[in-house]
């Protein structure tokens, strides 16, 4: 191919992978007009990187993205919390959050593609095994699954030693017992922020915000 046709190719993958939020399945290539060895090439160039068989990843895509679909899933909770600049506690790097769907199979070490693993295998790595309520972004869970858990009602993230933070679901909601939860730690010294499901999705740089004024009153 000449420089005109790898220029064209290179920017034919980019845009696959800038839709599909930054990775995306060989087939994803395909349908664009891409042949396969085409999608290799580029690849080899180092265009875009690899991180599993089949998927192909934009080289922006953070490493814990990108070692998230290695395992068969894409980045979750606090992991993928840090990544839309939700603050996390300072000691969650220690394992990688990644979500895969309840019928997952042929699992992989988040280092090595060709290592094949069973559930609990890899330390490093916390599998959840939960449908979505949102499409994932890409390599990651919308920010209203990395911050809602299985159950749909709250997570609790303790940010720094006092300031609690809580992200309540739609459909389990209950005030009262939220009342008694925030009243009880509030108690215990803590600082609780509260943020409903419609808060966090339609005004998520508002809740950002919220949290760092929080922080840095304390």
């Amino acid at each position: 191919m000449q420089k005109s046709d790898w220029t064209r190719a290179d920017s034919l993958a980019l845009g696959v992978l800038a839709a599909h939020g930054g990775v995306a399945k060989l087939a994803a290539f395909i349908d664009a007009g891409l042949k396969p060895h085409q999608v290799a090439a580029i690849f080899r160039r180092g265009v875009t990187h690899r991180p599993r068989n089949g998927w192909f990843a934009d080289v922006s895509v953070p490493w814990q993205g990108t070692h998230a679909v290695r395992v068969g899933g894409v980045l979750a909770c606090t992991s993928a919390a840090a990544s839309w600049g939700v603050p996390v506690p300072p000691d969650s790097w220690r394992r990688l959050h990644v979500a895969v769907a309840p019928n997952a199979s042929r699992l992989r070490h988040n280092r090595d593609k060709t290592w094949e693993v069973k559930a609990g295998e890899d330390a490093e790595v916390e599998l959840h095994w939960a449908n979505l309520l949102d499409r994932p972004q890409g390599w990651r869970t919308s920010v209203v699954d990395a911050l809602l858990p299985d159950d749909r009602r709250f997570v609790d993230i303790l940010v720094g030693d006092r300031l609690l933070v809580e992200a309540d679901g739609e459909e389990f909601h209950d005030a009262e017992k939220d009342a008694i939860r925030d009243a009880f730690f509030r108690g215990l010294g803590y600082i609780v922020l509260r943020f409903s499901y419609e808060r966090i999705v339609h005004d998520l740089e508002g809740v950002l915000d919220e949290i760092a004024t929080a922080l840095a009153m304390l």
